[in-house]
């Protein structure tokens, strides 16, 4: 629900962060998470596309979504 998300943005910037980003592997955004998200100071939340993220991308400017096989490929990429 994000409920910790939001307590933990709040932390960060009243210990002086100047942006606060979250990211996560995999959104499962329920209940009041999107409007929570909607409401904080996150500049993003970043997630995998393990989970189809379309609904949420359309209710929320704040979420972005990468993709797993770009993040597999270029791991290998550099190793």
């Amino acid at each position: 629900t994000c409920g910790t998300f939001e307590c933990a943005s709040q932390k960060l910037l009243s210990a002086g962060a100047s942006k606060v980003y979250a990211i996560c592997t995999h959104g499962i955004f329920s209940g009041p998470a999107i409007s929570r998200i909607n409401n904080s100071p996150f500049e993003a939340v970043v997630v995998t596309n393990t989970i189809p993220q379309e609904e949420n991308m359309k209710n929320s400017n704040k979420i972005q979504v990468e993709m797993t096989n770009i993040l597999i490929h270029d791991s290998f990429e550099y190793t």
